[in-house]
């Protein structure tokens, strides 16, 4: 699971590429190539939002403590200045490397899967 963190008015959270995050990136039209094009605020935060909520369930699952947050309270908890810091967070995230934070299950082969595109 591709993983980062992220500390937002002194409260860090996780945030997570998985395909809970590409469903909202396809639920809400949000495409990296034009993230910076057609509502770049918009798109951004909704991302960041998704990457967080997906890093809190993805922690409860695996018996981590972080929280998510709401939408409407990371956009006020957030200004411009932000926005070049959680752009370079959520291309690394996705582009980054694979980091394990689960005990991993039984030992099988699988291969890796395709990298989601950061055009």
């Amino acid at each position: 699971m591709k993983t980062a963190k992220v500390t937002i008015n002194n409260t860090e959270y996780l945030v997570v590429f998985n395909n809970r995050v590409l469903k909202t990136m396809e639920d809400h039209g949000i495409k990296m190539s034009e993230i910076s094009q057609d509502k770049p605020i918009t798109q951004l935060m909704r991302l960041l939002w998704a990457m967080i909520d997906a890093g809190s369930r993805y922690a409860k699952i695996n018996g981590m403590d972080y929280p998510t947050i709401d939408y409407d309270l990371l956009l006020d908890l957030t200004d411009q200045n932000d926005y070049a810091a959680y752009q370079q967070l959520i291309t690394e995230c996705m582009a980054g490397e694979r980091q394990v934070d689960a005990v991993p299950g039984k030992k099988t082969e699988k291969a890796e899967p395709a990298a989601a595109p950061t055009n």
